[in-house]
């Protein structure tokens, strides 16, 4: 029987059976590397699979909202497929490493009509924002709106409806599984670290991908070094308010209390220096919030107006200053109230531009002259992607809209994560908190973070003309020394760290209504798993007589495509490589298809675990045994690693050929070079190649320029499996 032949006695009845797991418990993070087994019964008679849906409910938990991979959406979960007959002693079909394949046919298939199909049914999150999240949702289950965001996001239970896209589980064919004996399915999910990703993917994730933080200066001494011509930069803005020097009897080295424009006092003032009759020089703010609040009170920002506390003294008079230009209110970051948050700016530019560093870098020696920092945009991350246009802003091809970070469609903060700061060169790492809100900063469009300080209150009440006590160094938010934006440390950069989102974390220092987001850990849950069988009630005619072939002595032949894995290490080396790829039996292949991936970025949610990288390969060339290398000249492939990638001519060939060998329509070439493969087609449409005969199958690829890391080379081969069922039992060929 060829399975392409259409039954006589149209038109055929059908109707959908519900299988359900042997085991039905939900799988989690604890159990999330194991089987889940069906077994579709003989009784079905004839199943047809692309009409038979795989469903599922997913929910997503922890910070950074997690996803599964949007390269393969639901598909992503599951790392082998595997099938066998009812007996489970003939192995009908196995797919190793499914995601990655389904990653790669993926790639080539997109269009409009797809890209929603798989949003709807297949769990792929298209975009890399959080904006219209199929997974998550701000508080209250309403998509991104503007606005403060102080609250947890929330996950939404997505259901997911799809067929598994392997030759056996997506073919138009109808199947005997009466005459199978039925068939036992099996399907291991992958490691989570593996399956899953960050919806805004690498971005303010690890040091290496930190956000830079705007005005680009946080110094304990209160001011900003100088260094050539720059101007040192105080936190308070105490020209306009100096000369007076009437009754002010403030003294150094004294605290105050801070009051703002509500009358509302907020914490304590260091006063640094005084002139002869006491009038307030330099200031630095001391703690924010008082001993013993239990609420949150308003922040200073930059351009605020706060009254100091009026000196004992008597006949003495309250001064004024303001929050100066390009400071952030950190000071030494003691705190007197556990529930009083600290402000983080971010810059979310990743122009440079000169207006915008007016304050920060000044060339040497020229005063007055402005310079853009050399290194900015390293401190940005590329989120695994390989054009320079999608550092911060995925959702844009060649530009940048500055304020696309607020309303946070890409804001990578969550609430409750683990907040470092360092500067960009990587030095100075310091814990800051737990982020507790997202904001707007001063009307500009840009974010800032609100974060609860990871420090020790300070518990004693203190008054006006109170000496200030010392302040341990661990609890200072910054002990690396006064800097800033200058020539040599590059400003500095905020992010969250992998781990502590993998496992979350605990804090007696932060605000309590933090700690549930803090101990949040990455998990999901995945419940309600069913397979909903399309069984076809074949003619009774062509089921007699499949079944009489089938008890013959010549047997029922069933021709099935299906996709073999192998997999093979490569070192990082420079120059000529060998890829020896196993081939046993497979006497009638179409195609191949090799995929490297890059073996240390299997372990994270920031990485694309999925994806293929040339990682420098300049050409490549199967070899087939005896009958020598294919195609007759290196396949060209070196513009696949630029920064902007490009495809060439032969290699666009080559892949076209491959799909086709693979039964795929190619659809789309525009993100051909983000997910990188090379591949062969053995014969034309209708026609087989017998790998058998030629021998060994080897990938021989070029590296003329030294690679970056070790691979994994996922190599898929598509080939024609026969399946006879006669009365003496079941034969499988290759």
């Amino acid at each position: 029987m060829d399975l392409v032949d259409a039954p006589d006695g149209m038109p055929i009845a059908s109707k959908t059976l519900v299988i359900k797991p042997e085991n039905q418990a939900d799988i989690r993070r604890s159990n999330g590397s194991r089987n889940v087994k069906f077994h579709i019964p003989d009784y079905i008679g004839y199943w047809l699979p692309s009409q038979s849906n795989f469903t599922f409910n997913i929910k997503m938990e922890g910070r950074g909202c997690p996803i599964p991979s949007r390269d393969a959406g639901m598909h992503s979960l599951f790392q082998t497929i595997r099938s066998h007959d009812g007996t489970g002693s003939h192995l009908l079909e196995e797919v190793i490493q499914y995601n990655t394949l389904v990653s790669q046919l993926f790639n080539y298939t997109k269009s409009e009509g797809t890209e929603n199909t798989r949003a709807m049914y297949e769990g792929v999150q298209a975009n890399t924002t959080l904006d219209n999240n199929i997974y998550w949702a701000l508080a209250g289950g309403t998509n991104w709106s503007g606005g403060i965001i102080n609250q947890s996001y929330i996950a939404r239970d997505v259901q997911i409806v799809a067929p598994l896209r392997t030759k056996l589980y997506d073919t138009n064919a109808y199947i005997p599984v009466g005459a199978m004996g039925g068939i036992r399915l099996e399907m291991l999910l992958d490691n989570y670290l593996r399956s899953l990703e960050y919806t805004t993917g690498s971005l303010a994730v690890e040091a290496a991908n930190g956000v830079p933080v705007y005005p680009l200066a946080q110094i304990p001494g209160g001011e900003m070094a100088a260094v050539g011509a720059q101007t040192a930069q105080a936190q308070f803005l105490l020209t306009a308010f100096a000369g007076s020097t009437t009754g002010a009897n403030y003294q150094a080295n004294f605290l105050y209390t801070m009051i703002n424009s509500n009358g509302v006092d907020i914490g304590y003032v260091k006063v640094l220096t005084v002139d002869g009759g006491g009038d307030p020089l330099t200031c630095e703010m001391y703690c924010l919030g008082m001993p013993g609040a239990t609420a949150t009170v308003p922040i200073p920002s930059e351009d605020d107006l706060i009254t100091l506390g009026t000196p004992a003294a008597a006949g003495s008079v309250a001064k004024v200053i303001k929050v100066n230009k390009g400071w952030n209110s950190f000071g030494l970051g003691a705190k007197g109230n556990i529930y009083q948050y600290f402000h983080l700016p971010l810059w979310a530019d990743n122009t440079g531009s000169a207006a915008t560093l007016a304050t920060a870098a000044v060339t040497a020696g020229s005063p007055g002259s402005v310079v853009s920092p050399p290194n900015l945009a390293t401190s940005f991350g590329s989120d695994t992607e390989r054009d320079p246009y999608r550092i911060v802003a995925p959702r844009a091809t060649a530009a940048y809209d500055p304020t696309g970070c607020y309303p946070g469609t890409i804001m990578p903060f969550s609430i409750g994560d683990k907040l470092y700061q360092s500067t960009v060169d990587g030095q100075f790492e310091v814990y800051l908190g737990a982020v507790a809100e997202v904001q707007e900063y001063r009307n500009t469009g840009m974010p800032r973070l609100l974060f609860s300080s990871d420090r020790p209150a300070i518990t004693a009440v203190l008054a006006n003309d109170a000496a200030a006590p010392a302040i341990p160094a661990g609890q200072k938010l910054l002990t690396g020394g006064e800097y800033a934006y200058t020539h040599t440390k590059l400003g500095i950069k905020a992010y969250v760290k992998h781990n502590d989102r993998v496992n979350g974390y605990a804090s007696a220092n932060i605000n309590p209504a933090l700690t549930a987001a803090a101990n949040s850990a990455i998990n999901f849950t995945i419940s309600d798993i069913q397979y909903q069988v399309k069984q076809i009630d074949m003619p009774e005619s062509a089921s007699n007589a499949d079944m009489a072939a089938a008890n013959s002595e010549r047997g029922l032949q069933i021709d099935l495509e299906t996709v073999e894995t192998r997999l093979t290490n490569q070192a990082a080396i420079q120059g000529p490589t060998q890829n020896l790829i196993s081939i046993p039996n497979i006497t009638r292949a179409l195609g191949v298809m090799s995929v490297p991936l890059n073996q240390n970025e299997q372990q994270g949610l920031q990485f694309k675990s999925l994806r293929g990288f040339p990682d420098n390969m300049t050409s490549y060339q199967y070899e087939l045994g005896q009958m020598g290398l294919v195609p007759n000249r290196p396949v060209p492939v070196e513009k696949a690693s630029l920064n902007n990638p490009l495809i060439q001519t032969q290699e666009t060939n080559e892949k076209m050929k491959t799909l086709d060998s693979f039964g795929v329509g190619v659809s789309n070439l525009n993100l051909v070079p983000m997910n990188f493969s090379v591949g062969r087609q053995f014969s034309r449409p209708n026609m087989y190649f017998n790998l058998m005969a030629a021998g060994d199958l080897t990938l021989r690829s070029q590296y003329d320029n030294a690679q970056n890391f070790p691979k994994l080379f996922c190599h898929y081969i598509n080939h024609i499996r026969s399946i006879n069922i006669n009365k003496g039992g079941m034969q499988i060929m290759n």
